[in-house]
């Protein structure tokens, strides 16, 4: 596949793997597909995965260790 994918960038056509996508989906048995480009998926990343999960999560959990600081409950009282 290589040589082929580097023959037709030398001719200056375009190179489109939609097709390998859907099939490497359907093959994995993935619920949905969708279509999407690297900049949607990189802000989707940014903002989605790594801002609000992980910045929300580690915020959430910060918020209830100074809650149960200011509240007098120590290593001792955990359930």
């Amino acid at each position: 596949m290589v040589p082929s994918v580097r023959r037709l960038y030398v001719q200056g056509k375009e190179i489109n793997g939609a097709g390998i996508n859907s099939g490497w989906s359907v093959a994995l048995g993935s619920p949905f597909t969708f279509a999407t480009t690297l900049e949607q998926e990189y802000k989707s990343d940014i903002f989605g995965e790594r801002g609000i999960l992980l910045g929300a999560v580690h915020g959430i959990v910060e918020s209830l260790f100074r809650w149960y600081i200011e509240n007098g409950m120590s290593e001792d009282d955990e359930a």
